[in-house]
């Protein structure tokens, strides 16, 4: 969606690579076959006029991709992948619960995600899987730091009783 990004190396083996869009409908029906039993898990093809099939249990479909390019991964993933200097970022907290799930299918266990923000750039996320790579998009409007203002009022009250006493 344009706000997050997670990268699963599942075979290492080289082959052409595929930048496909799948519906959400599709990833959707084919992502509840994974969670049912994560020993066997969905596994996508891409044929070279953009037909994808989705294999689980022995149950396969095709569909087509959606017309577009996206992501554009190469773009948004730094290079190289280092941390930078840390500035503190905003994110979208059902982004967060996205890397929690995929922490929880991909490792079987509640991992609370590790994520690495770099400020107004792309954060990166660690998830506890050493073939996953996860990006997450900061929110562009950072709220600045501040107290409410009742806060200030009730120390200036307490202030002054404490000089009055």
């Amino acid at each position: 969606n344009g706000h997050l990004l997670g990268a699963l190396r599942v075979d290492p083996t080289p082959c052409k690579p595929q930048s496909v869009i799948l519906g959400s409908e599709h990833l959707a029906a084919w992502a509840k076959c994974g969670k049912k039993d994560a020993d066997h898990p969905v596994e996508f093809y891409v044929s070279d006029d953009q037909t994808i099939t989705a294999s689980c249990l022995g149950v396969s479909t095709s569909f087509k991709a959606l017309d577009g390019k996206f992501p554009d991964c190469d773009r948004i993933i730094p290079s190289p992948v280092n941390l930078g200097d840390a500035k503190p970022s905003n994110f979208q907290t059902v982004y967060l619960e996205a890397f929690t799930d995929a922490a929880k299918i991909l490792t079987g266990k509640d991992i609370v995600p590790n994520v690495f923000p770099r400020g107004t750039s792309s954060a990166i996320v660690d998830i506890g899987h050493d073939e996953f790579l996860g990006i997450l998009m900061p929110l562009r409007d950072q709220p600045s730091a501040k107290m409410p203002e009742w806060v200030s009022i009730a120390a200036e009250v307490k202030t002054q009783e404490t000089v009055e006493a």
